[in-house]
């Protein structure tokens, strides 16, 4: 029983249909049907000037992000210079205002970058960086003595 059905699946693996669609044959994607962009157009005026900037998409195709938005929010989007506060619902608004994102520091990149430069990590040398099981000390650092700091504080308390 088994050798009929191994010799019927052969015979009819022979045919091309049954080959395609048990697997057997592989077709490759024709490549005019895969691509999403818009095929071009030619200009009806032939004097017409690049796009200012390069990079700059066609008026007439919209970006991924365009094309999410519509799909997700079933509207067109929002008219203006494509800035996040502009595309931005009330609702996201207002959310946005009460988590407290508005009120953030305008300066905070100046303020890390100064972090970042005075850290002492990068004051050491280096071959002190390259040593890195030595323990960092700054050179201004005072040590404890702790019998002066008893001496001191018996004095103190006399």
């Amino acid at each position: 029983m088994t050798a009929v059905l191994l010799l019927g699946t052969g015979h009819l693996s022979g045919c091309a249909e049954i080959r395609e669609s048990l697997g057997y044959e592989k077709t490759a994607p024709d490549e005019f049907q895969v691509i999403a962009h818009l095929p071009l157009q030619v200009p009806e005026i032939l004097n017409l000037c690049p796009p200012a900037r390069i990079g700059a998409q066609l008026q007439r195709e919209k970006s991924p992000v365009q094309k999410a938005y519509q799909t997700l929010m079933n509207r067109s989007w929002p008219e203006g210079n494509g800035d996040a506060e502009s595309t931005r619902t009330p609702e996201v608004r207002a959310f946005l205002h009460m988590v407290g994102t508005d009120r953030g520091w305008s300066d905070i990149r100046a303020v890390v970058d100064h972090e970042a430069s005075t850290t002492l990590f990068d004051q050491r040398g280096i071959v002190d960086q390259m040593l890195f099981w030595r323990e960092m000390i700054p050179e201004d650092r005072r040590f404890i003595d702790a019998d002066q700091e008893r001496y001191s504080f018996q004095e103190s308390e006399n």
